[in-house]
């Protein structure tokens, strides 16, 4: 479409979700591309999805001024992370000399501790299970997401009674709030099948995990209103295969990263690479405890040991405690 001599760029919309409004083509990978809607949001859409995007026609004049419009918000979203890249340097990472410092002022016997053990771990008594006890979470989901358990479920054509289940494992752990599982109860019925299929693949399938986790994130997000957090994507496994899994909560694994992984770069979207990635952060830190003598139960204990060491009551006491600079 051209206006005198002056290409207009293509217009798209979202099949499935054209309240976002009409969108350019902002961004390019050989998997990913990334529309600018008219909503304010940039989205990034995964190769096989493409086809999701139909190009619009409009009338010349009226395009050319979206097209604007959109390229304005386009060069706003890229000042605005240029603009976060330079901001002020804060203090150095927390070093994990530090953290297990403060575990065990904390809980003096580190992860072996009693208390660790009551407040953090807990038992399978239901009668003291709370939110935050890991053990009991962790002999829930196994026995409620087994993969027995799922195949029956699957072959009677009981969707619903999963994603039962699935809310029932996450809402019973302080793991998620309530923001984090908004996608799962606004899911339709109809996307329940899905659900389940992807919820297996997530758990039992083959294949590199990073696609596996995709599949279950992308899926869930593109059946909802309702923006995936990484608690939600990340929890089932964690819960289901705590030797092998971690649950990602943002602001402790960034600041963990920081010491860790100092060139990761974070995003708010749940990834399949990302989580592998900080999948990577967690067992540098488990081999960190196991080499200062701490006997790591599972990744649930790496987990609690960077909330613990890394929240920001216990950052602000460990900056606090370092000597002045000179």
């Amino acid at each position: 479409m051209e206006q005198g001599d002056i290409p207009i760029e293509p217009l798209y919309s979202h099949l499935k979700r054209p309240r976002w409004g009409l969108a350019i083509l902002a961004a390019e990978s050989d998997d990913k591309r990334e529309y600018q809607f008219q909503d304010g949001e940039a989205r990034t859409i995964k190769e096989g999805f493409w086809d999701l995007m139909q190009q619009v026609d409009q009338p010349a004049d009226r395009a050319q001024k979206i097209v604007r419009e959109l390229k304005g918000m386009v060069r706003a979203s890229r000042s605005r992370e240029a603009a976060s890249a330079t901001v002020k340097v804060g203090p150095p990472p927390i070093a994990f000399e530090e953290q297990i410092g403060y575990l065990r002022k904390q809980y003096p016997e580190g992860l072996a501790s009693e208390s660790w053990i009551a407040k953090v771990r807990g038992s399978t008594d239901e009668a003291t299970r709370r939110s935050r006890h890991r053990d009991p979470a962790i002999a829930h989901a196994q026995e409620a997401l087994a993969k027995e358990a799922l195949e029956a479920l699957i072959a009677a054509g009981e969707f619903g009674e999963i994603k039962k289940r699935i809310h029932q494992v996450l809402t019973a752990t302080d793991l998620t709030a309530s923001s984090d599982t908004a996608p799962l109860r606004k899911l339709p019925e109809e996307a329940e099948e899905e659900l389940a299929s992807h919820l297996m693949d997530l758990l039992y399938g083959a294949g590199p995990y990073a696609s596996r986790f995709d599949r279950f994130a992308t899926g869930l997000a593109a059946r909802t209103d309702e923006r995936v957090r990484w608690p939600m994507a990340s929890a089932l496994s964690a819960l289901v295969h705590p030797q092998e899994h971690v649950c990602i909560k943002p602001s402790v694994f960034r600041e963990q990263a920081r010491a860790v992984a100092p060139t990761f770069r974070y995003t708010p979207t749940p990834s399949g690479a990302g989580y592998v990635r900080l999948l990577e952060v967690a067992k540098t830190v488990r081999a960190q405890l196991e080499g200062a003598g701490e006997p790591v139960r599972d990744l649930m204990d790496v987990f609690d040991f960077i909330h613990v060491t890394l929240r920001p009551k216990a950052r602000q006491v460990i900056e606090a405690a370092r000597p002045p600079a000179i």
